[in-house]
């Protein structure tokens, strides 16, 4: 099913810095070289490709399957190849030493993004992904997705499909890695707050998971503008509800893991 990030590109570009600390955190784990040539595989705006771009004197090459995503990266940064691409689909072989993935691994297929990983990397090459876990992802934004399907379009959101890959164990995770070849050096899931005001947090939330909630692709029954106005408004009132003094808690479980061909 396609995910059009394309509507939310630019509004992705002002506000996903809850995605960006996470991607940061990953590369001091992914510790990588200065030689090392490197992969964003879901580079999105380029924001955290451009870090990568500093960090070494490599070949650095950016992908995702959105056209304006990779619009805003080749505005952004220098000296990187962009390239409009599916993770699933690349046909990079053996020619990185690190692949990294941000914010991205559980829109992917992933049995055949660890393949292509796996295919991409040079003997002892590594992998770094970091990507929201757990079925309760959000318990921010599932509370407000309850509200949803509490209301009266509530009958409509019952069709509604998730189509994101989530395991809720690092086990799982692990055992994954595993099958498709990779020696995991760290795994672990990790609950992390954050804080933010009501309108923070309905941004946050309208850069990144309204490409899969309000995704007529992901519906069994056809959504109209109605049902989308609606749909953002109870959110947006539940985030209100949610705040004490101004200030509500964003919370997230996220999985950090590196291994290794």
């Amino acid at each position: 099913m396609p995910v059009n990030f394309d509507e939310v590109a630019e509004k992705y570009s002002r506000v996903a810095r809850v995605q960006k600390n996470a991607g940061l955190r990953l590369i001091e784990l992914l510790n990588i070289g200065r030689r090392d040539d490197v992969l964003d595989a879901g580079c999105g705006n380029g924001a955290i490709t451009a870090v990568i771009r500093d960090i070494t004197e490599g070949r650095v090459v950016g992908i995702d399957s959105s056209t304006r995503m990779i619009e805003e990266a080749r505005k952004r940064v220098r000296g990187v190849e962009f390239y409009v691409m599916k993770v699933e689909e690349m046909n990079f072989e053996n020619e990185f030493d690190v692949v990294f993935s941000n914010s991205a691994f559980q829109w992917f297929d992933a049995d055949r993004a660890l393949e292509r990983f796996r295919a991409c990397l040079r003997d002892g090459g590594r992998v770094g992904v970091q990507a929201p876990a757990r079925k309760e992802y959000s318990p921010t934004f599932l509370k407000a997705i309850d509200a949803v399907r509490r209301s009266e379009i509530g009958e409509i959101f019952r069709h509604f499909r998730c189509p994101w890959f989530f395991l809720d164990s690092e086990e799982e995770y692990i055992r994954l890695f595993e099958r498709h070849g990779f020696e995991v050096e760290h795994c672990r899931i990790e609950r992390i707050v954050t804080e933010h005001t009501p309108e923070q947090l309905f941004e946050i939330f309208r850069s990144g998971a309204v490409a899969a909630y309000l995704n007529p692709d992901f519906y069994g029954v056809p959504i109209d503008e109605n049902y989308r106005k609606r749909f953002l408004e109870i959110v947006r009132e539940e985030f209100e509800k949610m705040a004490v003094n101004g200030v509500a808690e964003l919370v997230f479980y996220r999985v950090f893991i590196i291994a290794r061909v």
